[in-house]
């Protein structure tokens, strides 16, 4: 399928939805509370909500004359959680929905299909865990489209 404008929202939208897709499952399964956020949409002014959160960070594609591959990070972060409980349970439900050969659905900013997918490649990174008010776990996602520029 072609993407004829719109990549970086498509791109954008379809791991954000991905995203909110494992949140979904994650908190229907384990009992858990994640909200779904663009991390670079926050900054050290704007404060992440104060709950535990999942979402994608760092977005990056290369374009050349027909393909798309690029990368991500998808995270997880826990709030009040001193002993990491709710992270290394959430971190271990998270890497089973990212290995690589997985489909994340192409779709717009309002849901709606694109005819096309992005697969996750081999060399899936699992990463330390950072911080210490709010400790996080990111997973280093790379991807190849399926669909054409």
């Amino acid at each position: 399928m072609y993407i004829p404008n719109g990549i970086l929202s498509i791109l954008e939208s379809s791991t954000l939805a991905y995203c909110n897709r494992i949140a979904q499952a994650m908190n229907t399964q384990l009992g858990l509370d994640f909200e779904v956020v663009l991390f670079d949409a926050y900054s050290e002014n704007e404060p992440l909500p104060e709950k535990d959160i999942i979402g994608v960070y760092r977005l990056e594609f290369e374009l050349d004359s027909h393909f798309i591959k690029g990368s991500f990070l998808l995270g997880v972060a826990t709030l009040n959680d001193p002993q990491l409980f709710r992270l290394r349970k959430a971190s271990s439900f998270v890497l089973d929905q990212v290995k690589p050969e997985m489909k994340i659905n192409l779709v717009t900013e309002n849901g709606d299909p694109v005819l096309g997918n992005l697969i996750i490649m081999d060399g899936v990174a699992v990463l330390p865990v950072e911080g210490n008010t709010r400790p996080a776990k990111f997973f280093g996602i790379h991807f190849n489209s399926t669909a054409t520029v």
